[in-house]
């Protein structure tokens, strides 16, 4: 098909099962422990489903990168994910008789966030807890420092139009854990700007 740019877009017409035969493997290992692999086909189905009612006006349903999912296509298909898929055919996590939002990550740093603190969606299903599966994996902790320039630079690029930034102040926290830094006022001027670095961190056991 073309899109609007007049370019060839290729879509996979696939049916829900198959496809989670392609997804599963392509999201986890399939040496994991089967029940593992079960949880994530469960999750899959009912995120694909999820985004697919939600997706009407679009020409496709899904994408197959982590947009939406990793989807692998036949050659990513192995026996241990294809049995997990099978043996949860139709099984759909919901609440309230909805299907869920369900989100999956690789590592959540030991600690899940609330949706209220990601997307002010108030989700009961969807609360920060701990995370002891995360703790001491590789990429399991991180660090982000950014320039008060840079921080600038991305908020005045959504059209807020913050001016010159002087200071970054923590304000509040989360049940996921605070926070953790400084923010001293530092001078600024066409040509510099100094670094402001804080670094969250996971809330104590």
């Amino acid at each position: 098909m073309a899109d609007g740019d007049n370019r060839t877009q290729a879509i996979n017409y696939v049916d829900l099962e198959a496809y989670l035969w392609g997804v599963v493997p392509s999201e986890l290992s399939p040496h994991w422990a089967a029940d593992s692999l079960k949880a994530q086909a469960v999750a899959a189905r009912t995120y694909a489903l999820y985004v697919k009612r939600r997706s009407s006006n679009k020409l496709y349903d899904l994408v197959a990168t982590t947009a939406s999912q990793v989807y692998g296509g036949y050659d990513a298909e192995t026996p241990a994910t294809t049995k997990a898929v099978n043996a949860t055919k139709g099984e759909v996590m919901t609440y309230g008789g909805r299907l869920t939002i369900a989100y999956f990550h690789a590592n959540s740093g030991g600690f899940t966030e609330s949706a209220r603190n990601v997307w002010l969606a108030d989700l009961p299903y969807l609360r920060a807890v701990r995370d002891p599966y995360s703790d001491n994996i590789p990429n399991g902790m991180w660090e982000l420092s950014l320039s008060y320039k840079a921080i600038q630079d991305r908020l005045n690029q959504y059209g807020l139009n913050v001016g010159s930034i002087s200071q970054v102040l923590l304000f509040d926290i989360s049940a996921s854990g605070p926070p953790q830094g400084n923010s001293d006022r530092v001078e600024s001027g066409p040509h510099r700007t100094e670094e402001q670095r804080f670094s969250p961190k996971n809330r104590p056991n």
